[in-house]
């Protein structure tokens, strides 16, 4: 059986004294042309932190336990169009599912992350597999 599954990494690499402003996930809109703070739940599934580094669901995401996001770590966003789920990791944690299904979405579907402040830095990387992901949720 043929799996359908895509995975990209951001790993945050400074966040100063702003802790928050931080949105990672997927999107249907390559441009995020009307993206002014506020995301469309219908072209958007995505995690936010807060100003205490919690992560904020929203209406994107059910949270599956409490997590932060600081400097130093690693955000993993699994699209798994096999079992129709969106699945978000902090370094390697699973820590909230979408609440939508990515077969609720256009066919098309892009990273999307998006930072606030000019101090806070970001970078794509490359730590975890998402075969080593997927084997932890079992």
């Amino acid at each position: 059986m043929q799996t359908y599954e895509y995975y990209f990494e951001i790993e945050m690499i400074n966040v100063m004294s702003k802790t928050s402003g931080v949105y990672i996930g997927v999107t249907t809109d390559p441009q995020q042309l009307n993206f002014g703070g506020n995301l469309d739940e219908f072209t958007t599934c995505a995690i936010y932190n807060t100003s205490s580094g919690n992560i904020f669901a929203k209406k994107f995401v059910h949270a599956c336990k409490a997590a932060t996001m600081k400097a130093g770590d690693i955000i993993g966003v699994v699209v798994d169009r096999t079992e129709d789920k969106f699945m978000f990791f902090i370094n390697g944690v699973l820590v909230a599912i979408g609440e939508k299904k990515p077969s609720e979405f256009e066919s098309v579907l892009y990273a999307f992350v998006n930072v606030f402040y000019a101090e806070q830095t970001i970078a794509i990387c490359e730590k975890y597999s998402l075969r080593d992901l997927k084997a932890n949720l079992h």
